[in-house]
């Protein structure tokens, strides 16, 4: 039936990309993001992975173990919003992009 049980592992489903180079598999990976749909009541991290995945760190490959948890710390962009967003299982973050910055709303 396509369907997933409450008690479902909350890694149901995976996503890989790739790409002559990093750069290219990246940019696969996000257009994936974008056009990924899941239907039903089901909270994801999608936007919060596109956004991720789009700052000019991860663009240039400047990350480290502790990269996201600075991020999260520093409130980059809203990502720490974003965090405590998805922290309390909402379903409604919506990112939206303001001079090269996405901003969670």
């Amino acid at each position: 039936s396509g369907s997933i049980h409450e008690f479902a592992d909350s890694q149901f489903g995976h996503l890989f990309a790739s790409g002559k180079d990093r750069e290219q598999a990246r940019r696969n990976m996000v257009l994936a993001l974008k056009e990924l749909s899941i239907r039903g009541d089901i909270s994801t991290t999608i936007d919060y992975i596109s956004q991720l995945i789009e700052l000019q760190d991860f663009v240039d490959n400047h990350i480290d173990t502790g990269w996201l948890d600075a991020l999260i710390k520093q409130n980059v962009d809203g990502i720490g919003v974003a965090e405590n967003m998805l922290k309390s299982r909402k379903s409604d973050v919506k990112s939206t992009p303001l001079h090269n910055h996405s901003y969670v709303v």
